[in-house]
């Protein structure tokens, strides 16, 4: 027996009518899967896989490591992922370490490629980053070509300027200061590596006045500084070596061994004479021969006096320092003149020292060496 519906039946929801509005829109569904599937193969037929990342220029490789000491030339390749020819624009190079030679030529053929040739000069020492940015056809953002410049490797601790000598000048009876600097890389972080400077003398010391950190090579390194003052009392007058100063360092005990630096006096006596030491080369035809010696001081207060002995040089007669009458700085002038010769039968040459007196605190005594030697004369015969 088969029973009918009615209307009213056939509109509840809960019917089988409701399921055959579902059925009929699957096919809407499908069609709209189906366009986009359509869609996505046709963006896939435009671009290569490749370009969804929105580069259709590489570099190969992404970041070229530089080392070495000097200018070090590189070579990079750009590869075009489209079907199309793509056009090298502009190259820009971020530091001027880097300098990029233009391509022979600027084109780029479909799925080819193009060298790019870079000329990089790594630091003296540690790292450094940088790029270089190419561009090409009217894009806006550039691809770009990264380097690691790799300089000289870093050991620490590592000396960098350390001086071999220093030179204390000033007047005898004075105290003398002289400033030296040390400086040296080291871990960042780490403790002071020079602890201090020791000196072999009593007379001179080295005291520590200040050490600073500054950035190194290297980001795990640190340019330290050390400064010392080495302090000394001059005695007599000249050039001559004072001590020699030892720098003590710490850990690592392995670490690099620093030379002793040499302390030298150069100390000049208030009083001067110019010159300070008499040569004389005459013959008999020249006698007498007269020499003049001045002398200069900053003290306005010095006098000079001729200490003579009791008995006299027959040779060399010296006369009394004449004041130039000017309170600062001192001057004066000596004659001094040569009477005789050596005796000819002798060694043909004498030495006499003239001796004198000084009012100047840190020289009391001034000792001026006179050398005379026979010059020798051809006597020519004459002819016939």
């Amino acid at each position: 027996m088969r029973i009918l519906r009615s209307p009213a039946h056939r509109s509840n929801p809960q019917s089988g009518d409701s399921r055959g509005r579902r059925s009929s829109r699957a096919p809407v569904a499908l069609a709209f899967a189906a366009a986009c599937v359509m869609a996505v193969a046709a963006m896939y037929q435009r671009r290569p896989a490749g370009s969804l990342s929105g580069m259709p220029l590489i570099v190969q490789p992404e970041e070229t490591v530089v080392t070495g000491n000097g200018p070090q030339e590189i070579v990079v390749v750009l590869r075009n992922r489209t079907q199309s020819t793509l056009n090298i624009t502009g190259l820009v190079a971020h530091c001027g370490c880097v300098v990029p030679n233009p391509p022979e030529a600027r084109e780029v053929e479909p799925r080819g490629e193009r060298m790019l040739r870079l000329r990089a000069t790594p630091p003296h020492r540690g790292e450094k980053r940088t790029s270089v940015d190419i561009y090409y056809d009217d894009v806006a953002v550039p691809v770009v070509a990264r380097l690691l410049l790799k300089g000289r490797e870093v050991s620490v601790p590592a000396v960098v300027r350390q001086p071999t000598e220093v030179i204390l000048r000033g007047r005898p009876g004075t105290e003398v200061h002289q400033d030296v600097e040390l400086l040296a890389d080291e871990r960042r972080g780490a403790h002071p590596w020079v602890l201090g400077i020791d000196s072999d003398a009593r007379s001179v010391m080295a005291t520590a006045l200040i050490v600073e950190d500054s950035n190194g090579p290297a980001p795990a390194v640190v340019r330290r500084v050390y400064r010392y003052r080495v302090s000394a009392k001059l005695d007599a007058p000249g050039r001559s070596r004072l001590a020699s100063l030892e720098i003590r360092t710490g850990s690592p005990p392995d670490g690099p061994s620093l030379a002793p630096i040499a302390v030298m006096c150069d100390c000049k006596p208030s009083v001067v004479a110019i010159p300070d030491t008499v040569f004389a080369e005459v013959a008999a035809s020249e006698l007498p021969k007269e020499v003049v010696i001045r002398f200069r001081s900053e003290s306005p207060s010095c006098a000079l006096t001729v200490d003579r002995p009791k008995r006299g040089i027959d040779w060399l007669q010296v006369g009394d320092p004449v004041a130039a009458g000017t309170p600062a700085p001192y001057a004066a002038t000596m004659h001094v003149r040569i009477n005789g010769l050596p005796d000819e039968n002798g060694r043909g040459s004498a030495r006499a020292v003239i001796r004198l007196r000084t009012t100047a605190s840190d020289c009391p005594a001034l000792e001026i060496p006179v050398y005379v030697r026979r010059k020798r004369e051809i006597l020519r015969a004459s002819a016939g």
